[in-house]
């Protein structure tokens, strides 16, 4: 979040108190592993098997330190072979493209989000009925949230009741002066906002279709999502 001018009305530290609420998308932000099927196994030689993982880059210095101390351990298989384990740090939108190329064993995305996307274009290329998708196990899950400096939370209601998604388009488009922003739509995160907007747009809390997401404009506001410090401001992430 941008940091306000010294001309603007003073915001305490204390002051800052971020409001945090959760989105009302019903799919949140998780860690999680998968494993992909359809692909062959990981890399054998005489004496040792490679598995190839991809996580994302948030991730870095967990996976760095998960696969340091598994190395660590000389882990072996029932036959003896040595297991080497080698993860890359790759965008979720990166996993997606490779999912059928062969080039992981397993994924670790932000979100499950991207799980249906894999699916869907491995069933476009191999038939409708094929999956790549295999045994998922979910670690970590964290929600969408929307911060805004505590006294723009007042301007829509705070804390009387929570603001959410319809406040915010709402009042960006009564307000030319409030500006909003949220994260890159190649992470789960912006991905998940975008479709905040929909929803709340459209007026519903599940269940968009093509139809309702076209039948109104909930980005009409994206020309003025950008945040520059002189300006009220609210982000998601």
């Amino acid at each position: 979040m941008a940091k306000r001018r010294s001309t603007t009305p003073r915001r305490s530290r204390v002051g800052l108190a971020l409001v945090s609420l959760v989105a009302l998308v019903a799919v949140a932000l998780c860690a999680l592993s998968v494993s992909l099927m359809n692909c062959s196994s990981a890399t054998r030689k005489s004496n040792q098997v490679t598995l190839n993982v991809a996580y994302s880059p948030e991730k870095q210095q967990l996976f760095e330190e998960l696969v340091r101390v598994f190395s660590d351990s000389k882990p072996r298989l029932g036959d003896g072979k040595r297991l080497q384990v080698v993860a890359s740090s790759v965008s979720p939108e990166d996993m997606v493209a490779a999912s059928g190329d062969n080039v992981y064993q397993a994924i670790s995305p932000d979100s499950s989000i991207w799980l249906a996307e894999i699916d869907r274009q491995w069933a476009a290329k191999k038939g409708a009925e094929a999956t790549l998708v295999g045994e998922t196990t979910r670690y970590m899950i964290s929600p969408v949230v929307i911060a805004m400096w505590q006294d723009v939370a007042k301007t829509l209601g705070y804390p009387g009741k929570d603001p959410g998604w319809e406040d915010l388009l709402r009042t960006a488009a009564e307000n030319p002066q409030f500006q909003w922003s949220h994260p890159s739509t190649n992470t789960a995160s912006g991905l998940l906002a975008t479709l905040a907007m929909f929803y709340a747009g459209a007026g519903i809390t599940r269940g968009l279709t093509e139809q309702d997401a076209t039948a109104q404009a909930p980005l009409s506001t994206e020309g003025r999502q950008e945040c520059p410090s002189s300006t009220p401001c609210a982000s998601t992430t």
